[in-house]
């Protein structure tokens, strides 16, 4: 009987001790399941940060997330914990039973007790939980690669951003200090155009043409000037775009460099690698971009663009100034023909009245035949025709036309003067009524048509006075001579 027990003993110790190395298998399980999970939380948090390529590790992630449990299901799918626990608790009861049991058939209760869990374990292939393990641990050891690879792809994305950005913030700044240098070197087009028209309004002034034909040199220049203007125009949209573009790349720089810098200190977080290369070129493309002088570029552009405008401004002044000058041109020389036009009539009008009416007027006076009421009848006619000339040929008028000729040619002298003194400030503005000339020429024609009629009339009269005085001459002669 005391054999019996003894082989009962040993039977029930061995399983006690199978379950109890089960039971540590289990603690290994959880603990690799554990580091695991460590792991993959760390991973997950570093892809959850990431700032490349994220949809990639996520779908990498959840395969080795799904792989996982896969593992752990083929074992157990419900806790494990709570399965150690209650397998912890079935051992420390069937320990104490052990202790407790003081006949046969309690040790034979107590092996089929632990006998049943220990047949239960092996159907679970709790024996099999080292290979369990070492396949968490190789799946763990997948996720560290992971993780290595999203650090080394957030690294070398950075790097490779970082170059890029600075390779085309630098080709762009290169192109905006060309398109600059090619806006000055059209800019001097622009002063040579503001050059040439001067010269070409001048030589309107000094020889006083009227018409675009009568200069031919430099007849293109407001042609060209107007194609030159458009490009340069367009360039300066152009250099606004490109140091617009340019002023917020720099801008969103700032907050790209505190991102990167930011990311740098988490990733170091995940690992003992240190990426001084990412440092280094983070410094660099920080360094090189500070050293785009935008303010300087944007105030020398600034300035050469108030140049321009300031220039094509007066350029379009000058160019309405040569219309200005060929108005004030014409109107001078009509002028002065209109003011020869005046002295020529008052000539006419003294000719008129003292050459022929005076020489009338004598000689009606002077004879001595005709009688004295024919004569006072001769003369009271031409005294009528005297006042219609001083009335159609008024002294009065015709000085007022004068002082309206030498006023329009005062208001042109001073126009000109101006103008040649004008570079382009602003257009001079002419007075319409200032320089009129037509309506002068007008009236001076009608009163040349009414000298040309006077002085017709004049002749008709003169001769057909002469005509009556040799009439009465003669009818005076036959008179004394009947006396006789």
């Amino acid at each position: 009987k005391e054999k019996a027990v003894a082989i009962l003993k040993e039977d029930i110790n061995k399983i006690i001790e199978y379950i109890k190395g089960i039971i540590e298998k289990l603690k290994q399980l959880i603990s690799a399941n554990k580091d695991f999970d460590k792991i993959f939380q760390q991973v997950e948090q570093l892809i959850n940060e990431a700032l490349f390529n994220k949809d990639q590790f996520e779908h990498n992630k959840n395969d080795l997330h799904t792989k996982m449990k896969e593992i752990m299901h083929t074992f157990h799918e419900r806790d494990l914990q709570q399965f150690l626990d209650n397998m912890s608790k079935f051992l420390k009861d069937q320990e104490a039973s052990y202790q407790n049991a003081d006949s046969k058939e309690k040790l034979d209760q107590l092996l089929t007790t632990v006998k049943a869990k220990q047949d239960e374990l092996k159907e679970m292939k709790c024996d099999d939980i080292p290979d369990i393990i070492d396949n968490l641990k190789k799946e763990s050891q997948n996720v560290l690669n992971l993780k290595d690879e999203v650090i080394n792809k957030q690294f070398e994305n950075m790097r490779t951003e970082m170059s890029s950005s600075l390779d085309q913030m630098t080709k762009e700044y290169n192109a905006l200090k060309s398109s600059i240098e090619e806006y000055e070197a059209e800019k001097k087009g622009i002063e040579n155009h503001k050059q040439n028209i001067i010269k070409r309004k001048n030589t309107f002034i000094v020889a006083e043409h009227e018409n675009d034909e009568d200069v031919p040199e430099g007849k293109n220049t407001y042609n060209e000037f107007i194609s030159n203007k458009d490009t340069i125009l367009q360039k300066e949209s152009a250099i606004s775009n490109q140091m617009n573009t340019l002023e917020e790349k720099k801008r969103n720089r700032k907050t790209t460099l505190q991102t990167y810098g930011d990311a740098i200190q988490k990733l170091e977080t995940y690992t003992e690698k240190k990426d001084e290369e990412t440092k280094v070129l983070l410094e660099k493309f920080n360094t090189e971009v500070e050293n785009f002088k935008l303010d300087e570029d944007e105030k020398s552009f600034n300035d050469a663009k108030s140049i321009v405008s300031n220039t094509i401004n007066e350029v379009e002044n000058e160019n309405k100034n040569i219309d200005s000058i060929k108005k004030v041109n014409i109107a001078m020389k009509r002028s002065r023909s209109n003011q020869q036009s005046v002295e020529q009539l008052i000539r006419n009008k003294d000719n008129l009245l003292k050459e022929k009416m005076e020489k009338h007027f004598q000689k009606i006076n002077t004879d001595e035949i005709i009688g004295q009421s024919a004569k006072a009848n001769l003369l009271n006619n031409l005294e009528s025709e005297k006042a219609i000339i001083n009335e159609q040929l008024n002294d009065a008028h015709l000085n007022d036309l004068k002082l309206q000729i030498e006023k329009t040619l005062s208001y042109c002298e001073k126009s000109r003067e101006n103008i040649k003194g004008n570079n382009g400030t602003h257009p001079e503005e002419l007075n319409a009524s200032e320089i009129e000339w037509e309506a002068t020429k007008g009236k001076i024609e009608t009163l040349n048509s009414n000298y040309q009629a006077l002085n017709k009339n004049m002749d008709d009269i003169i001769n057909k006075q002469h005509d009556e005085m040799i009439v009465l001459i003669d009818r005076d002669i036959k008179e004394k001579g009947k006396d006789i």
